[in-house]
């Protein structure tokens, strides 16, 4: 993520901003505040000093009798690469035609304050902005070498002394990731799990981490529902992966590696939220996702079913998935198909017949469970392209 034009007219104190040109540039990325009110001049040292992501502040003071000096002030603007340009109406109120029209057409964005907003807390809330981000960058790249590095002790010890402030001596880790996220959004979300459950949200990618002390949250999937609306105010689609239970600082690597494994899971298979100690076969499936042993796999068990309810318009899959998760009960598995309990079981006798499993119930529910699972890390959706792709 990163700062951008949007993220920063989302600011309290340019909520009333007019938005004079350049809409479609709103995703260029601000590096830093520059303020500048004097003419352009070239030979002026300060002109080598302007950077690609500058947001300019400008009250066109001394350049508002002047079109194309604006005009060129601008064009300056667009060449350097800078992020936009606030232009203060205390001295002009309507920038030139020319002017809008160049900035439309290189997508560069003008705001329009009102002359009363003051340039001291503007530059402030901006600068704080940016330092944040690159806080939080810097958290980030940490939290990588966390997941992806084999670190020494001394290493990890040093990263975890950065993050977290103190560590519960019980505690589980938390990974969130959002479908799309700014900035903005992130320091939103952070505030509010820091004022009303007094969590501390370390980012990552589209989302972060949080560590909960698990003898204060005892009850996790209380703490899950509590959370819930904070999340879902955002209303972006979310993911939460949950790490087992941690009990010392040797531990840490381990529980944001858990935490994370789990939220990839909970992504492949769609579920709001999922605990690493429920989900142990697909942490032995994760590794082979890219394999081709895996799809040969799901072919080898699921094609002869694939084609059957094909053939009869009948889904087999669903009935077997659904009896799995009622732990084997063709009762409740025909309550939720809105079927008949007699349709279940001959739905399940026929899928064993199918794989020649008819007296081998255990070998039935392990190799269909397995394929079930690499389907959902194959990302496989349409079950005929199991035996359909090359």
């Amino acid at each position: 993520m990163s700062i951008t034009v949007k993220d920063i007219l989302s600011l309290p104190l340019l909520k009333n901003a007019e938005l004079a040109a350049g809409e479609s540039g709103l995703s260029r990325e601000v590096l830093r505040v520059n303020f500048t009110d004097s003419p352009l001049n070239p030979e002026n040292p300060g002109y080598a000093l302007v950077s690609r992501g500058d947001l300019y502040i400008h009250s066109f003071y001394t350049d508002m009798e002047n079109e194309d000096q604006i005009y060129n002030l601008i064009q300056f603007y667009i060449q350097t690469e800078s992020a936009c340009c606030l232009a203060i109406k205390a001295h002009l109120q309507k920038l030139p035609e020319k002017v809008l029209r160049l900035a439309e057409k290189k997508h560069y964005p003008i705001l329009m304050l009102d002359g009363e907003t003051p340039y001291g807390e503007l530059i402030k809330s901006i600068s704080e902005l940016l330092l944040t981000e690159q806080l939080d960058l810097h958290s980030e790249n940490k939290i990588n070498r966390l997941l992806y590095e084999n670190l020494s002790f001394d290493e990890s010890e040093d990263i975890l002394r950065y993050l977290i402030r103190q560590l519960p001596s019980r505690y589980y880790c938390a990974f969130i990731s959002f479908a799309y996220f700014t900035s903005l959004n992130f320091q939103m979300l952070k505030t509010d799990l820091s004022k009303q459950f007094g969590l501390s949200l370390l980012r990552y990618q589209k989302g972060g981490f949080f560590v909960f002390d698990a003898v204060q949250h005892s009850n996790t999937g209380f703490l899950l529902q509590s959370l819930y609306p904070v999340f879902q105010y955002y209303k972006i689609p979310f993911h939460i992966g949950i790490s087992s239970l941690c009990t010392a600082g040797t531990e840490f690597s381990r529980s944001f590696k858990e935490a994370f494994s789990a939220y990839e899971i909970s992504l492949l298979t769609n579920t709001g939220h999922t605990f690493y100690d429920d989900v142990s076969v697909y942490n032995l499936l994760l590794p082979l996702r890219n394999q081709q042993v895996l799809l040969s796999f799901c072919r080898e068990t699921l094609t002869p079913l694939v084609q059957y309810s094909k053939k009869h318009s009948v889904d087999l899959l669903e009935t077997i998935q659904v009896y799995f998760q009622v732990n084997g009960s063709c009762k409740k598995a025909a309550s939720r198909l809105n079927t008949h309990e007699n349709t279940v079981r001959f739905r399940i006798t026929k899928a064993k017949a199918l794989l020649g499993l008819e007296q081998e119930d255990y070998v039935f529910i392990e190799r269909l469970s397995l394929a079930l699972k690499a389907v959902h890390l194959l990302k496989i959706s349409d079950y005929e392209a199991i035996f359909s792709s090359p």
